[in-house]
């Protein structure tokens, strides 16, 4: 992972002065949202050049992140990540963290059963909602920990663990995130005025921090290598992009990706859900 995460970095350097030095800043020296989202950025952009030599960078903050060069034609290359979904791996990171700089798990593992609503509810403070935890964690207060919406319980038999369960309550809708919730994002004023610089863009979605759920992220897997397990759920985003793209007919098609930190390929196979079938852009995925 430090290998592969060093080459980017390296990339970065060789361009500094031409929007390397923005980004490194940007990537390492900000914040846990920035971290995540450049992250993804570097793995699919890389991944997509080495694929495609008419790719072309673009390393300055605004403005779409990557061209294609298409004969005459430029099509823009647009990252973005899925950051209701962020928040989770910011509390389950970031508490782990606190947790085990105590001495709580010396003799026990931990389990900490907490609510995704409570997250979304919580996630423009996320920071403090996670010192409230676990300060009521190292001092017991199971009632004030009730009123946080998380349950903690002990496990004698392992010790210096902590084991992350979700408790259902509902209110995860999944493919609502994964298609209206996203497609809310792309079309924001800031997104749509990136895009609108060219005729037609690619969308690519990075997914890491998807939740918890045990159909994710086996879908991911299908959507690219194929299958019948999630036929419905997969035909169901499918009709979402081709009906909800057709006012925006500078956005040709979406695609989501799994990268691994120690992988310079995506996790899965890439598909695209096009806005229309008969006129796909030649790309090499």
């Amino acid at each position: 992972s430090l290998t592969i995460i060093d080459k980017k970095v390296g990339y970065l350097l060789k361009y500094y002065s031409n929007g390397g030095e923005g980004k490194l800043k940007q990537w390492f020296l900000t914040d846990d949202k920035d971290f995540f989202s450049i992250t993804a950025e570097r793995y699919i952009i890389d991944y997509l050049k080495s694929k495609n030599k008419n790719i072309e960078d673009n390393l300055c903050k605004k403005g779409i992140d990557a061209i294609l060069i298409n004969e005459s034609q430029n099509i823009g290359i647009e990252i973005t990540t899925l950051n209701n979904f962020l928040v989770e791996t910011i509390f389950t990171d970031r508490l782990s963290e606190k947790i085990f700089s105590t001495n709580l798990t010396i003799d026990k593992s931990i389990i900490v059963k907490y609510k995704y609503s409570a997250l979304i509810k919580n996630k423009e403070k996320i920071y403090e909602y996670i010192n409230s935890i676990c300060e009521n964690i190292i001092n017991d207060r199971t009632c004030n920990l009730k009123h946080l919406e998380v349950d903690v319980d002990y496990d004698k038999r392992y010790t210096n663990r902590i084991v992350w369960e979700v408790i259902n309550d509902g209110s995860f809708d999944w493919p609502k995130y994964l298609t209206k919730e996203l497609l809310d994002k792309i079309t924001a004023k800031n997104k749509i005025s990136q895009m609108n610089k060219n005729s037609k863009n690619l969308v690519f979605i990075g997914i890491n921090n998807i939740s918890r759920n045990s159909q994710i992220p086996s879908i991911f897997e299908e959507i690219g290598k194929g299958g019948n397990r999630f036929r419905k759920q997969i035909n169901d985003i499918n009709n979402f992009w081709h009906e909800a793209l057709q006012p925006y007919d500078n956005i040709t098609g979406i695609c989501y990706f799994y990268y691994s930190l120690d992988n310079e390929s995506p996790f899965y196979p890439l598909r695209i859900f096009w806005r229309d079938e008969l006129d796909k852009i030649p790309i090499i995925l």
